[in-house]
Parts: C-alpha cells; sequence; structure tokens
C-alpha cells in the first residue's frame, strides 16, 4: 500500500467491518470498532507513518480496549505510542568454536535453521561450528543478513562463506523473486533505510562511519558536523538515527557510548566515499582524537590517575589507532610522534609490546622524524622499555643509547633519566651489575634534580634490587627507605606496590616469612590492575614462592596460577619466568614430589644463561636447596635434572600446570557445572583479563549485566576477589583461547 488516504478502509476490509456511510473512512472505522476488544498488526508502517499515527490516534482515542501493535523502520510518532527498538539476536560468546557453545546462541540458532531450510542435510558440527559463530559475529546478529547468508551456504558451503562474510554487500544476495526486492540483497535493504532519511541524517550517517568500536556525542559533534550540517544540529541529527536503529546506544555508568553496526558501518563509509567525503570526515576524527589523548595526564607524571587514565585510553583505544595510522599514512609527522608517545605507556601497561614496538619503529624510520627532538628521544625510551618487557634484550642498549644521545642532544633532562633507567635495567640483566649500580644511581640523581620523583623512587627501587641481589642488605635496606619516605612525602600511594614488594624481599633474604609473606600479599594488593603490570607477575611469584616455603600449597597455587596469568598477559618471552618456574619446584618439593621439583628446578636453570636475561627480583634456589631434594629424589635425582634440561619453557609451564591441577581442589569450591552458560562465558573472559567493559562489548550485553554475571560467578563458587576467581578458572584450564569465550 502506497496511499495513506486506502488505510482505513483498508484496515476494516482485513477486519471484515462494514463502514459506516457519511462519515469519513477513519471515524468510520472509530465507529465500527467501538468498545470491542481486539489486537489489530500494522506491518511495515515506515512507508506511511504519518498515517499509520493518525489511525493509531484516532483508534487510541476512542476505542478503548483496541491495542494496535505496530512494526516500523522509524517510530510513528503517535500520541501514546510506546518504542520498543528490537535489538539484534543473541550472538554466541566471544571466541566460541564449540558445537554446545554455538548452539545455545539465538542468532546461531537462526542461522542453522535457516541453512536446513536450504540444504537439509546440514548439520552443527566441531567442524562447522567455528564458521557457524563467526557469521554471526560478522553479521550482527541481524535476521535478515542470517537469511541472506545462509541462502549461500548450499552453493559455497558454511565455511566459505564465513571466510568471504567481510565483502558481506556483495556477497548476501537472495536472488529470488519471491522476497521483496529490499529484502533480496543486504545492500538493497540498507538503501531502503537510507531513502527514508532526511538530507541531514543521511550526511551524519556516513559521516559517523569513521569511527572504531563506538564514539561518545562529543567526538560525534565533532567529526560529524562540517558543510551541510552545523555542530548544534548533530545531537537531534543522531537522536533521530538512534530511534531508527541505525546507531545503537550502550549506558556507561551516566553516560552513552553510540556505535553502528559492521554491516551498517560498511555500507555507510561506502556511501561517504562515493561522495569524496571520506578523507575530510578522517582528518576530524583523527584529529578529535589527537586532541583528546592530548588532554589525558602523562602516565609518567601519574600517581592514583594512571590506572584511570589507561581505562579511558581502553574505552578509545580503536580510534586512537585509527587516528595514529591517518597520521602515519599522510606523513603528518609532528602529531604522528605525539600521539604515539603518548600511547608507549598504554602499549607497555596494556601487554600490545609488538604493536608499540613496530609503530614506533616505523616512525622513526620516516625522514622526517630523524632531526633529534624530545619525542624522537622519549619514543627510542619507550621503545627500549617495550624490548626489555618482549625479552628482546639484545636490542634494548641500542635503542636507550640513542635515546639518551638525543636527550642530551636536545636539552631533555626527563628522557635522560629515562634512557639511563633503561640501560641500567639492560645492564643488570647482562650480568654488569656494577654498571648497573652506577646508572640507576646516575637515573635516580637526575631524577631527582629535575623532580621525577617516580622515575627516581623506581630507580632506587631497582637499585635496591641489586644490592639486595649482591648481598648488600644494609644499601638495599637504605634506598627502599628513602622510595618508601619519598613515596610518604609526594602522597604517592601508587608506589607503595613496589617499595612493599622490596621490604618483602627484603625479609625473605633474612628468613623472616611470616613478614615477607605480610609485606608481598600487601603489594600484590596495590599492585593489582596498576599500570605496569610487570611488578603485579612479580609479586605474585615472590608470594608463591613465600607461601611454597611456609609449606601453604593452596596459596602458593593460587598465587603462582595468578601470576602467570598476569604475566603472560605481557606478550613475548616472560622476564620472570625462570623464578616463577623455581617457586613452583619448591612447591613440588613442598608436596614431596621431589623428581618433580628437580625437573622443574633444571627447566628452571636453563634460562639462566640466557643472554640480556631480565633481572630476576626473586632470589634463586640455594644449593643447600637443590642437594636436599636431590638426596630426597634418590637414584631418580640425576635422570630428573636431565630430563628438566632437556624441557622447553612451555612445556615446563605446561607440567607445573598439569601437575597442580592434579592436587585436591578444596571442597568448598564449586564446579563449573554450577555457573549457568553465560557466567561460564563470563569467567573465561575474566580469565583471559578482560575489564567488565570489555566483556560487556564482546557479548553485547551491558556493562552492568557483565558485573552482574561477575558478581554472580564469585557468589555462587566462594571466592571474594577478580584475582581469586581468575585463580580458580586458571587451575580448571578455563582461560584457555581454544575454548569457547
Amino acid at each position: 500500500m502506497t496511499d495513506s488516504r486506502l488505510l482505513a478502509q483498508t484496515v476494516a476490509a482485513t477486519l471484515g467491518m462494514r463502514l459506516p456511510p457519511r462519515r469519513t473512512p477513519l471515524e468510520g472505522l472509530v465507529a465500527a470498532i467501538g468498545s470491542r476488544e481486539m489486537l489489530v498488526v500494522l506491518d511495515n508502517c515506515e512507508s506511511l507513518a504519518t498515517g499509520c499515527a493518525e489511525l493509531c490516534n484516532a483508534v487510541g482515542l476512542g476505542c478503548p480496549a483496541t491495542t494496535i501493535l505496530a512494526t516500523s523502520r522509524v517510530p510513528l510518532g503517535a500520541s501514546r505510542e510506546m518504542v520498543w527498538s528490537v535489538p539484534p539476536l543473541e550472538l554466541p560468546a566471544p571466541d566460541a568454536v564449540l558445537v554446545e557453545h554455538v548452539q545455545h546462541s539465538p542468532a546461531a540458532q537462526l542461522l542453522v535453521e535457516r541453512i536446513r531450510a536450504h540444504h537439509v542435510q546440514f548439520r552443527l558440527t566441531a567442524q562447522t561450528a567455528p564458521a557457524v559463530a563467526e557469521i554471526c559475529r560478522r553479521l550482527d546478529g541481524l535476521p535478515l543478513a542470517l537469511e541472506l547468508a545462509a541462502a549461500r551456504v548450499p552453493q559455497m558451503g558454511v565455511n566459505e562463506v564465513a571466510r568471504r562474510i567481510d565483502d558481506r554487500l556483495r556477497l548476501l544476495t537472495l536472488g529470488r523473486g519471491a522476497a521483496p526486492a529490499r529484502h533480496q540483497t543486504l545492500r538493497a535493504t540498507l538503501e531502503f533505510d537510507q531513502e527514508l532519511l532526511n538530507d541531514d541524517e543521511r550526511t551524519l550517517l556516513w559521516r559517523l562511519a569513521v569511527f572504531v568500536g563506538g564514539f561518545d556525542l562529543a567526538a560525534a559533534e565533532a567529526v560529524g558536523s562540517g558543510e551541510r550540517l552545523a555542530s548544534d544540529r548533530v545531537v537531534d541529527v543522531l537522536g533521530a538515527l538512534v530511534t531508527r536503529a541505525l546507531v545503537l546506544t550502550r549506558h556507561v555508568d551516566g553516560d552513552v557510548r553510540y556505535r553502528q553496526l559492521e554491516t551498517v558501518r560498511e555500507f555507510a563509509l561506502d556511501q561517504l566515499r562515493a561522495v569524496s567525503e571520506e578523507a575530510a570526515a578522517r582528518e576530524r576524527h583523527a584529529t578529535f582524537y589527537w586532541a583528546l589523548a592530548r588532554q589525558q595526564p602523562r602516565i609518567h607524571q601519574l600517581g592514583p590517575e594512571a590506572a584511570a587514565t589507561l581505562a579511558r585510553l581502553d574505552v578509545e583505544q580503536h580510534n586512537l589507532r585509527a587516528a595514529l595510522r591517518w597520521f602515519i599514512d599522510r606523513r603528518d609527522v609532528e602529531r604522528a610522534l605525539e600521539l604515539a608517545l603518548i600511547l608507549a605507556p598504554w602499549w607497555a601497561g596494556r601487554g600490545y609490546l609488538g604493536e608499540g614496538r613496530a609503530t614506533i619503529a616505523e616512525l622513526l624510520a620516516m625522514p622526517a622524524a630523524a632531526a633529534p627532538s624530545s619525542e624522537r628521544a622519549g619514543l627510542l625510551v619507550w621503545s627500549a622499555l617495550l624490548a626489555n618487557f618482549s625479552g628482546d634484550w639484545l636490542k634494548v642498549r641500542p635503542l636507550a643509547e640513542e635515546a639518551l644521545d638525543v636527550a642530551r642532544a636536545v636539552g631533555d633532562s626527563v628522557h635522560v633519566a629515562g634512557a639511563l633507567h633503561q640501560l641500567a635495567w639492560n645492564s643488570l640483566g647482562h650480568g654488569d651489575r656494577a654498571r648497573a649500580g652506577a646508572l640507576f644511581q646516575e637515573a635516580a640523581d637526575t631524577s631527582h634534580t629535575i623532580g621525577n620523583v617516580e622515575l627516581e623512587i623506581t630507580s632506587r627501587v631497582f637499585l635496591a634490587l641489586l644490592l639486595l641481589g649482591s648481598g648488600q642488605t644494609a644499601q638495599a635496606t637504605h634506598e627502599v627507605q628513602t622510595a618508601l619516605d619519598l613515596s610518604r612525602q609526594y602522597a604517592l600511594a601508587h608506589e607503595m606496590g613496589r617499595i612493599q614488594l622490596v621490604l618483602g624481599l627484603l625479609a625473605l633474604d633474612r628468613g623472616d616469612l611470616a613478614a615477607a609473606r605480610r609485606r608481598l600479599e600487601a603489594a600484590v594488593q596495590r599492585l593489582q590492575s596498576g599500570a605496569n603490570r610487570f611488578w603485579e607477575a612479580a609479586a605474585l611469584t615472590a608470594l608463591g614462592r613465600v607461601t611454597a616455603d611456609l609449606g601453604d600449597a593452596r596459596a602458593a597455587r593460587q598465587a603462582l596460577a595468578a601470576a602467570l596469568q598476569v604475566g603472560q598477559s605481557l606478550g613475548g618471552h616472560w622476564p620472570l619466568l625462570r623464578s616463577w618456574l623455581e617457586a613452583c619446584a619448591v612447591m613440588a618439593s613442598a608436596a614431596h614430589q621431589p623428581t618433580r621439583a628437580l625437573r622443574l628446578a633444571a627447566a628452571a636453570s636453563k634460562l639462566v644463561p640466557r643472554p640480556g636475561a631480565q633481572p630476576v627480583v626473586i632470589q634463586g634456589l640455594s644449593a643447600v636447596w637443590l642437594a636436599q631434594v636431590r638426596m630426597a629424589a634418590g637414584a631418580h635425582a640425576e635422570a630428573s635434572w636431565n630430563d628438566g634440561c632437556d624441557l622447553p619453557a612451555d612445556d615446563a609451564i605446561a607440567e607445573a600446570l598439569k601437575d597442580n591441577s592434579a592436587e585436591p581442589t578444596p571442597a568448598n569450591e564449586q564446579e563449573t557445572h554450577s555457573l549457568t552458560r553465560r557466567e561460564g562465558d563470563v569467567v573465561r573472559l575474566v580469565a583471559r583479563g578482560h575489564t567488565n567493559r570489555e566483556i560487556a562489548e564482546r557479548m553485547s550485553i551491558t556493562e552492568g549485566t557483565a558485573r552482574v554475571y561477575v558478581e554472580r560467578a564469585m557468589a555462587k563458587l566462594g571466592v571474594h576477589s577478580r584475582a581469586q576467581l581468575v585463580v580458580w578458572a586458571l587451575g580448571r584450564g578455563l582461560g584457555a583461547t581454544d575454548g569457547a569465550g
């Protein structure tokens, strides 16, 4: 129907009613319905929205017992209208590949049902489930898109459809005349939606396509405005797109995040290119996020705000990456260098080591970035740090030395201190303790001169570790006490985590295991989810070692499982792996497993001569301990040691985890089957280090719902912190990346 004047009489005819004479069709329909109780369904109202609204108003006023259910791509604007936006179907859990997890998703159920309508032999199996899950995710759970994808399966196979799904606008065509034209291709459906928009709405829809991973209102106003659309119009136009479900919303702590479904975004981006506006929109986008990044406090100058800054960068990470890539591709070196320098602590703190190193290397290789500058010096310092964290020890020294030369040439004392610290750290790792001590001292002195208290504390903490490792406990105590005094003087409570770690190691060195445990537990609590997770991994590893020495197997197992999870999240070769394996060996010995203890100790010892090994902050296994374990192993000692020497690092980790997970679990820890499927998926994501916000985005739920799932899981399992939940999950293999979430 295309003529709204025929709407009332068509409804009456469908209901089998005769309209009374001498009245307009709408008046007659209201009179005919009268007080009867009925449900009237109006489908596809978008093309006659005004006429449908008039009909709804009249029937609503004159027929109080009648309810109208209308479907439309746009709100009708009727006086008593209650709008319900139909969301996409729920997707399979992130990374789900197993049949038992994929099959519970409504999107997957619809896709499988529609595939079988075309290909009756199709079954969801271990071979087809990953492709089904990928298609559902890539198509945002949109029913029509899933229907169109299903129609392609008999011809191409589900795996091939999944491989080609990125080209969805061209791939997804129905090719049969029974369906309306606008439902025969995905592109036609989106074009039909676009035809319902006015010029402002189309313009904004296209411009919003340059965002990646969502945006807020300020970003939409900055990027969406321009020629043909004033900034003060954006909020209303954006609201119209939201009501039409072309832009989705998510409420987070009183704020709203917007996003386009990827299917809509791809179509809108094509339209933006067609009108030659993509470059202008991307320039506004990059400029906005460059300015946003500059407003964030620099992490090396932060106190407690470090976590908040990292969280803000987490939210906008995809847009920030896109902005940086735009500057690099456009050879806008000045802004690229500045933005990369802001992102460098985020790369380090979140474990994106490879990404950070590759991006910085690409930037520094650009001819326009070759001249000495503070930005170049800073990026060289961060590149050295990222190489340190990655275990690429041989690259650290040349990067740090160049950083030192550049920083001195431009008079940048901040990065002079940073370069000295990286050189000291690397020298310690290479066994040059004298040079390391001198460099740490120089870094501390330089930091003190320029007022960089945090770097001074860090340098003194490392100097204390160096002195402790050399047996100079009095001097080590002096350095850590100086760091403690600075932390208290400047109210840098966040620095107490590293200081407590060193104090715990000092207690361990003098044999006061109870004091060491108290210090290390305090360190873990302060360092959890901090800006630099290396220290959290170190504290957890040390705590595992101490609790193993104390014979508390359960606490040791929990600490070491959490240490491994945090350490591996750093990417690359985990710097503390040797200490971790040694702690596992101590735990095995305490559990009366001397042969296993020797295998793990041998695997750890093999890591010692590795060139450039990281400074080990936890004391190694003593000769007395090794002799006692060898004696306990008896005739099997030599073979066990040799077996351990042949173990690759990954196999040694698996050996430790396998034996640990085989130990009895306390009865108050309930098994996985007590969790619902969704709670289990959330636990898997928590075990991989995802925040509630990231879980919400991956599972297409709200952040509040994610938080509820986490809290329910913790309550069911009898754990009291997120760290304990991680330990519980890892102990059952629920953090593995080949599982369902």
